[in-house]
């Protein structure tokens, strides 16, 4: 996962406090394997797409962003595209 510049963590941080913190929290996650096919390239499910929740899957690659949930699941893995 690429780290965002500090002056694009801070742009978000002024339009939605307490962002940085949450991509903090990402980043400290432990990657988990996908069950399907074992790869480490996975990221949280996270269901509502807000002008936040973009901005957090903009800085992140560990969001994944869903509409609502039709898949069983807190995961999901990039290389399988399936949700865990």
């Amino acid at each position: 996962m690429e780290s965002p510049t500090d002056e694009v963590l801070t742009e978000s941080e002024n339009r939605y406090p307490g962002l940085r913190q949450q991509f903090a929290d990402l980043k400290a996650m432990a990657e988990i394997a996908c069950v399907h096919c074992d790869s480490p390239d996975t990221a949280v499910l996270v269901v509502g797409i807000t002008g936040r929740t973009m901005s957090l899957a903009d800085l992140s690659t560990r969001v994944k962003l869903v509409a609502n949930r039709e898949e069983p699941g807190e995961r999901w893995c990039r290389t399988c595209t399936r949700a865990f």
